[in-house]
Parts: C-alpha cells; structure tokens; sequence
C-alpha cells in the first residue's frame, strides 16, 4: 500500500481541484465533483456502464476461456485437464487427452516480441554543460531504477496480459518507503542537558534549534502489471481521458493507513457482484476472506477541463485522498494493446483463435487414444467346441485342441481409425503455427524443404514481422516507462537520491541536479541489447573477439554488447567535452576559467576558438555597460586559449604521453651570431644547437630562446579526437 502512504505525503502539498469545479458550470463534469459521495456514485455508475459495454462483445468470456486455456484448465468444471489422463462416460470408458500448444505458441510470441533485453538512455534538450551533466546521471539513474523497481517483470507480465485477454498494463507510482538509506541533516529544537526542557533564545524567546543527523529512505518507483478487468474507463472513447485501478489489499492494512476512518474501512468487505473481481473467474470465491477488499485508485489526465489532472482514492463510499494527478501530462498507465476492436479502446485477445483449433486437437486425440486404449489388446475368437488352456493364453503362450474341419482361435480385426482423423490431427498443428505466425521453423521443426540457412532465416523474419505490432507496442510502453521514471524522478527525488543511485562517478554532475531543475534531459530512449548475448555460442564468439582486443579496449566493448550501453567508450570524451562547454559558459559570462596540463589543448582550443569566434560575428554592442561586459568576455576567451598554448608548450612529453594528450610541438630553431672569444677568435661556427648542448664542432654554440611555438600539425590521433 505504498500508493496510501505516498498519497499522505502528498496531501499537504496538493492543491486542490475544488477552486476550479466552484466556477464550473450548471452542468458539471463528473471529474471535478467536489462533493465525493456525488463523484463516488457516478464513478461507481461508470464502471457498471464499462462492464456491460464490454459483456456485451463477449469480452468477460474469451477472458475466462483463455485464462483456463493457458493453464490447461477445463472452463467448464475448472478442472485441470492438460496435466493427467481423464476418464469419462460409462463405466469411465472415454479418455480424455489433451494437449496444450496453445501456451507454447503463446510463449514464442511473447519471446519475439519481447527481443534483447532493453537498455535506457537520455537525450538532451540542449548542449549546455548542465544539460550534458543531467543527461550523463539521468540514464543512470532510470537504467538502476527500472531493473530495482523490477519494470521488465512487470513489463513481461503485461505483455503475457496482452497476449491472452488482448491487452495488458503497467502501474507506475512513487514508493516513499523503499530505495536506500540516505543520511541528511534535520534542525531539532535543542533541550536542557539537565533539565530536558527546550532552551530559548535569550533575546527572542524562541527555541533554539540544532542540527541531528537522520536518515531516511531515497523512495523509488514501483512497477505493477494490471490486467483487463482491474482498468475501468470510458467504454465510449478510443483513448479515454480517465481511469481507475482496481486493487486487492488487506482491509486492516488500509486502516492503518487512515485510521480516522478505521471504523468505515473494517466495515467494507468484497461484493460478489463488483464487476470484473469476483464473478470474472467464480471459482476463486471460496478463497476470498472478509479481511479483503478493493481500493479503487481513480486518475483523470491533466487537461483544460481538469487542470492539474486529479487522483483520487476511495474504498467503497469512503473517499481516502484527492490529490493531482501524479504526472504533468498523463496519467501513470501505461497499456499494452497489440490488437483492438476498430473504432473502440477495446483490446482483442488473438489468441482466441487457436482456442477452436484446440478443441477439435483434443477431441480427435482423445478418440484416438481411447480408441487404441479400448481396443489396442487382442480380441481372441474360437469356434465352439475348440480346447484351449486359458491360464496359458493369459500367460502369453497357448495351446488348443481342434476337431475336424475346426478353425484355430483369430483375432478380432476392429475398424481402423478413420483416416480423415488421422489427417486432421496432422493438419491442426500446422494451421495453429499459421495462426499465431509461429512457423515451423521458429517452433524447431523445419519442414524438409528449408534445407538452406539462407531459407530459414527468410522463415524467421516472417515471424518475427508478424509480430511486429506487438514488438512496436512493446517498445512504446518500454519508452514510456522510461520517461515516467524520469518524471517520477522529477517530482520526487532530490540530490541525495540521485548521488545514492548513480554512484561517486557522477558525483562532479550533481551540482546540476535537483527535483525542481532536470528539465534538460528532454525525453528517455531505449536500446536493445545485443542478441549475441542471448545464446552459448554468441557469447562464445563475443569472447573470441575481446580477447584480441588491447586490454584497455575490452572493459568498453564488453559493457556495449552485453547491455547496448556504449558510455564506457564515450565517458572520457564525454568528461572532456562537458568541460570545455563549461569553460566557455564561464568565459561568456565574464567569469574566469582555469587551463591544465592535463586538458587536451586541440580539442580545448578549437572549440574555445569556436566560442570566440561566436562572440566576435555579434554586432558590437552601443550599451557602454554591454560593450564592456563584450570586451573582456573576448579577453578572456583569448588569455584563456594562450594559456592553453603555453601550458602545452610547457608539459613534458613523457607526462603527455602518460595521459594520452598530443605531444608539445618541437622548439623553434633560433639562429644567432657567434660568440666571439678572447682575441676576436669566433668560439665556434654559427648553427643551431640546444640550451647548454655543444655544437657542431663540439664548442659550446648559439644559444636557443623559448619563444612560443609555431603553429604544429596535431598528430593523426588528436585530429581523430578532435572530429568525434
């Protein structure tokens, strides 16, 4: 009941829909009621109207008939049915055999649709240092909070939702309670050491307040599949503009809670008539206890007519919270719907159309098993009169006497099997892979024909398009996971959170993080991983490959084909890269920035030249304040790249080769008049010689002096990395 708790917290925040709905019309929409025992009523009215819109398509029906399908149940007495032989009829003498293929269609289409496992990463609205920094801690941040929260589970169980009642769904809300302990520093009235009386201000009068360390939970995500008949909405509109979700939970749980209303919440118990709970698979009624019952979680999407959107909790009559909607621009539901009824929001389960098929399956290997069980021993006959010793017969041996013109005992030839059985139950099969677009080859039974790898992958493409719809509506909702995460994130994390999930790495980024400012990082995609990671032989392969690597290469590509996340490549170009955007943030604001010997001075100075060259195709401010700000923004970009310059001039090429930097450009060679010794005597020809060498002739020579570097050609290397 995580969803009461953070719905508590979230009360005294909230402001409420009420201001709004007093200047609403005569006619008022029923998503601004403010009276709640009006809007529980019309809620209640609204989910009997979306029950028997879809009772009257047979929905509740195929729900019931598939259910018992994929767990080999019999739909009508609930039986299990695929998991042993059952006997029937007469004196037991029909046997029952059935087979359950449907569910293993079912498997390898979700397997299909579901592809390499997902991985996450954030795009950015600009390319400012700040935006840069969200993006790098961002995706960190939804990648450890999808798998933590456990959102591929959920994600699968709406997908096996999907498949078998025609839709699925996944519940995002904010879990206060998990996440990892975090210790911050809260202000507490100080008490007498002696006394335990608070200690006033002498002048104010007020207690004085001292900081305590206290720890609390960071909060995360929660992922919750919820299944057809747990989501009312509009049965009216395509896409319907409110919903509620129906949950199970103890009713003592609840009353914890709110326990100003203990007294009305141990008073609800579960109606055998609420539609879609009970009556939707009635043999569960004798597993329900009083202890529960239903909260309803209703949630209206933010719009004109409901500004803020609005989230409200109620159990039976009794309302628990009202609160916004938790997102800023919909609501926390994500669907899974690979096929729908045209025109409507309905899903259709297709995988009803195996269901005929199936049945037909059962029956004929059901008569063809009793019929070889009945009559698969030998029938014996024999004329009257004929001597034969029965104990032996039995024991498998015999022996008879005949008289004249006697026949010896035969067997009984009963009639075969009729052939158009025999066909059908060889032609079912096929016709259910056609069905489900589960080819014989994606089933591991190639026809004779495919005898080429070329063949087979061509049938492998066939099935995985035919289930592209399902794929697409998988990797939508995969996307859209991740992007409330991030706006979960948003609305509840603060800094503390995030440097506990993305660890000390990003610990230089934080500085541009906080729930009220994450606004850079647009929108969050998903990658999918390497399918060679899926299979013995791929990683064998993988393996192959990377031990041929440079030892400094294999940690990178490793990280790329298991999980698709190429940051371990990029993470120091990236460093580099949100550096020099920084720089030159500062520069631009007239705030000064500081050269190292450790920056790669052509990436630095080419993007600083960049920046430069940007402040100097602006027109020249005619504000004397502006044009001064203009100057030394100039100024400094210029000091800032001979800086540069003359850092690199400085830096050892052993230290620049320690760091991967391009080494400094060789000194110029001076040429300078010579020395002339005692006598006049030149002390040694003129030529080039280094500081404190000998020259040519092994005499001490021409003196070098430390001009500033002539223009070099950077090595291929740094041109390399300059143009990524």
């Amino acid at each position: 009941m995580q969803a009461m708790q953070g719905a508590q917290a979230g009360i005294a925040q909230a402001s409420s829909s009420s201001e709004a709905a007093a200047k609403a019309p005569a006619q008022q929409y029923f998503a601004t009621l403010t009276d709640y025992v009006q809007l529980i009523s019309e809620l209640n009215t609204r989910e009997r109207n979306w029950w028997t819109t879809i009772n009257s398509r047979g929905l509740p029906n195929l729900w019931r008939l598939n259910y018992a399908q994929a767990f080999g149940m019999d739909p009508s007495t609930r039986a299990n049915a695929t998991q042993k032989l059952t006997y029937a009829g007469p004196s037991d003498s029909f046997v029952r055999f059935r087979i359950n293929l449907t569910r293993s269609h079912v498997k390898q289409r979700i397997q299909i649709a579901m592809g390499p496992r997902p991985s996450f990463r954030a795009l950015a609205v600009n390319n400012d240092a700040s935006s840069l920094a969200k993006v790098a801690i961002s995706a960190k941040i939804v990648e450890y909070l999808f798998k933590v929260a456990r959102g591929e589970e959920a994600c699968f169980e709406a997908l096996e939702s999907d498949q078998w009642f025609g839709e699925g769904a996944v519940w995002a809300r904010w879990d206060y309670d998990a996440g990892d302990n975090v210790k911050y520093m809260a202000q507490e009235p100080a008490n007498d050491q002696f006394t335990g009386q608070p200690l006033l201000d002498p002048q104010t009068q007020q207690p004085l307040m001292k900081p305590v360390q206290r720890t609390k939970k960071t909060g995360q995500p929660q992922f919750l599949a919820v299944y057809p008949w747990e989501l009312p909405r509009d049965a009216t509109a395509r896409t319907s503009p409110w919903w509620i979700v129906k949950e199970k939970a103890s009713k003592f749980e609840v009353a914890a809670y709110w326990p100003e209303l203990a007294d009305k919440i141990l008073a609800q118990t579960l109606r055998r008539d609420d539609p879609g709970v009970v009556e939707m698979f009635a043999w569960d009624w004798a597993s329900v206890t009083s202890d529960q019952i239903i909260v309803r979680h209703f949630y209206h999407r933010p719009c004109k007519a409901v500004p803020g959107g609005r989230y409200v909790g109620y159990v039976g009559d009794v309302k628990l919270w009202d609160l916004p909607c938790p997102l800023e621009s919909d609501v926390p539901i994500v669907v899974i719907r690979s096929a729908k009824y045209y025109g409507t929001g309905f899903g259709y389960p297709e995988t009803a159309d195996l269901l005929a098929p199936q049945e037909m399956l059962d029956e004929l290997t059901s008569q063809a098993a009793t019929n070889a069980i009945k009559y698969g021993n030998q029938s014996l006959w024999a004329e009257d009169g004929v001597e034969w010793d029965q104990k032996r017969i039995a024991q498998g041996g015999g022996f008879f006497t005949l008289k004249a013109n006697q026949k010896p005992p035969q067997t009984i030839q009963w009639a075969a099997f009729p052939e158009i059985a025999k066909f059908l139950i060889e032609w079912l099969p096929p016709m259910m892979s056609d069905l489900s677009g589960m080819n014989p080859v994606v089933r591991g039974q190639p026809e004779s024909n495919i005898q080429s790898g070329a063949f087979a992958a061509l049938m492998l493409n066939i099935a995985e398009k035919a289930q592209s719809p399902t794929q697409g509506e998988y990797d939508t909702a995969l996307n859209r996971l991740g992007n409330m995460t991030l706006e979960l994130v948003r609305a509840n994390a603060d800094t503390e959170f995030a440097a506990e999930v993305g660890g000390s790495a990003n610990q230089p980024f934080m500085e541009w993080f906080t729930k009220e400012d994450l606004a850079g990082v647009k929108k969050i995609a998903i990658e999918r991983q390497s399918p060679l990671m899926n299979n013995t032989s791929g990683r064998f392969e993988v393996f192959d490959r990377v031990a041929k690597m440079p030892k400094k290469d294999r940690y990178e590509a490793i990280q790329m084909l298991a999980t698709g996340d190429m940051t371990a490549f990029t993470e120091s170009d990236m460093s580099d890269i949100i550096l020099v955007r920084r720089e030159n943030e500062l520069m631009s604001q007239n705030r000064p920035a500081f050269a190292s010997k450790t920056d790669n001075v052509l990436l630095h100075n080419a993007e600083h030249s960049a920046s430069l060259n940007r402040l100097r195709a602006m027109d020249e401010p005619q504000d004397p304040q502006q044009k001064m700000l203009w100057d030394q923004a100039i100024k400094l970009h210029v000091d800032h790249i001979a800086e540069h310059a003359l850092l690199w001039v400085q830096t050892e090429p052993a230290y620049a080769a320690s760091l991967n930097l391009p080494p400094p450009p060789p000194p110029p060679m001076v040429n300078m008049p010579p020395q002339v010794g005692p006598g006049g005597k030149p002390m040694g020809p003129p030529g080039p010689k280094t500081q404190g060498g000998a020259g040519a002739d092994g005499q001490p020579g021409t003196s070098k002096l430390p001009n500033m570097p002539t223009a070099a050609e950077p090595p291929a290397e740094a041109n390399n990395k300059i143009a990524a």
